[in-house]
């Protein structure tokens, strides 16, 4: 559901790369551990227009490491997005960078600002979900083997 909603809002149908099933973590001959700029991972990720990140109702997601590589990796890309995306209250919700199609679609049929359908949707958005993403300390995140 979290994603359906996400490519709705992007306005059609994007191209969608999900590491969960394309890239094997712990193949550590797939690439070099000591550097994760020099992995098939990375690469991935320099070529996306950007990084869809979903979220359970407790915010692991932040907690783990490679989320957070994926995370640095995007905002410090001019140009990228950062998508979070979460399930609340029965519905998915969206925090965007900038506005998305619905936003500007809204403006476009209204006469009016796509901030204001972008603020409306985002207030949605669980609140201290999002929070727990600020308050993360990378040195302490999580992962699955020792090697990460």
């Amino acid at each position: 559901a979290c994603l359906q909603h996400a490519v709705k809002q992007r306005g059609g149908r994007p191209v969608v790369w999900m590491c969960a099933f394309a890239l094997n973590q712990h193949d550590v001959e797939a690439g070099d551990a000591s550097d994760p700029s020099r992995s098939g991972f990375h690469e991935a990720l320099r070529t996306a227009r950007g990084t869809m990140l979903l979220l359970d109702d407790q915010g692991i997601t932040f907690r783990r490491l490679w989320c957070g590589y994926e995370c640095a990796l995007t905002l410090a890309e001019p140009g990228k997005t950062l998508d979070i995306v979460t399930f609340h209250d029965g519905d998915a919700q969206m925090l965007s960078e900038g506005c998305v199609w619905a936003d500007e679609t809204w403006r476009l049929l209204t006469d009016n600002g796509a901030s204001g359908p972008k603020a409306a949707r985002e207030r949605r958005f669980p609140i201290d979900v999002a929070l727990s993403g600020l308050k993360i300390t990378l040195q302490k995140a999580e992962t699955s083997i020792e090697l990460d």
